[in-house]
């Protein structure tokens, strides 16, 4: 209930002073620079609109809904073996030096909060800890949308390099 108090208050003040500031900046940079500007804000608020929400919401409702049930797989996976590897007390040093465990951006902000049981688990992960390959044989629907996705980008780049000046 306060938050909605200090919103009533101090949203006019701050739109106030917003308008103030736009005031200042216009009499101080010129007539035309005011308007290149307002057009820039203009273009900008009509490209949120007119792409990049349509394109937030298919990446929410479309692409991540396409690769639930992968997730729900590795999420699966996940939960059963997870209470196995954190109970090791043997080999954890055995992959301390693999390549994934140093090129993983994940496994190296693990090592910088070691105190973290997820970090822990992370840390413990190798290659044949999760069998993904055998529960999932066939290429998901991201891998293919990912691939189409690479490919249109690979021919607009082309398309785009054969245009002429």
């Amino acid at each position: 209930m306060l938050l909605r108090y200090f919103s009533i208050i101090f949203l006019p003040i701050y739109l106030f002073g917003v308008v103030f500031t736009i005031f200042l900046f216009g009499v101080s940079l010129g007539s035309r620079s005011t308007n290149i500007w307002l057009i820039t804000c203009l273009i900008s608020i009509l490209l949120d609109i007119i792409i990049l929400q349509p394109l937030k919401i298919w990446f929410k409702w479309v692409i991540l809904a396409s690769v639930a049930d992968e997730i729900r797989v590795w999420h699966g996976l996940l939960r059963e073996r997870s209470k196995t590897i954190m109970l090791r007390s043997r080999g954890l040093m055995t992959y301390s030096n693999s390549l994934i465990q140093h090129f993983n951006p994940s496994c190296r902000a693990a090592r910088s909060f070691p105190h973290l049981s997820s970090s822990r688990l992370l840390m413990s992960l190798n290659d044949h800890d999760l069998p993904i390959r055998f529960i999932m044989s066939q290429p998901t629907k991201f891998e293919i949308f990912m691939s189409t996705l690479l490919s249109f980008g690979v021919i607009f780049v082309v398309l785009l390099t054969l245009l002429p000046d």
